[in-house]
């Protein structure tokens, strides 16, 4: 886990986080980052490890503060709604500009 690597006891940015692994001999980028807090998570859910990777403007922290997990879990949620939104807008627009193609033939 990599919060066995470094400590994520308090609230730190990501760009730290990688510095911080990097340091440790850890050199990893961004994706393979989120993927790691994706899995992190995955673990947690299945009660397989104890702390929640969350995060917030603060950054990421390792948790098993509830608050703290519902928080990240609210703002999950949050930009889940907005990426629906917007793919349903871009649908219609796709789907509008078939029916004006249909009109002008």
């Amino acid at each position: 886990m990599i919060y066995d690597l470094i400590d994520l006891s308090e609230w730190k940015k990501k760009n730290q986080i990688l510095r911080e692994l990097r340091e440790s001999g850890m050199i990893i980028g961004e994706r393979v980052f989120r993927k790691r807090v994706e899995l992190n998570n995955k673990l947690f859910e299945e009660h397989i490890t104890p702390k929640y990777i969350a995060h917030s403007q603060k950054g990421y922290i390792a948790t098993n503060d509830r608050n703290i997990i519902i928080e990240s879990l609210k703002d999950n949620n949050k930009r889940a709604i907005t990426m629906l939104k917007s793919n349903n807008k871009i649908l219609k627009a796709l789907g509008e500009d078939i029916n004006m193609s249909l009109e002008v033939e």
